[in-house]
């Protein structure tokens, strides 16, 4: 989340850009917080935290793409 926060702050448009177009992004990464609070299954907590970390990297790789492109 704090690279989220990074981008957000650096690049705000192309952000809420991406992220209007890419809202299973945010509702993935807002499943993982609250089956990390419901869920004591440490298997399935650490496939959330895996899930998320490949989003936020999917998330970075197309910022960058775009920032290239310009």
């Amino acid at each position: 989340m704090q690279v989220l926060m990074l981008l957000w702050r650096s690049n705000r448009y192309s952000f809420w850009m991406f992220w209007r177009s890419n809202r299973f992004v945010g509702f993935v990464i807002l499943a993982h917080k609250y089956i990390t609070l419901l869920v004591d299954n440490v298997l399935l907590v650490q496939f959330c935290n895996i899930l998320q970390t490949l989003l936020v990297f999917m998330l970075v790789l197309v910022l960058l793409l775009r920032a290239a492109k310009r």
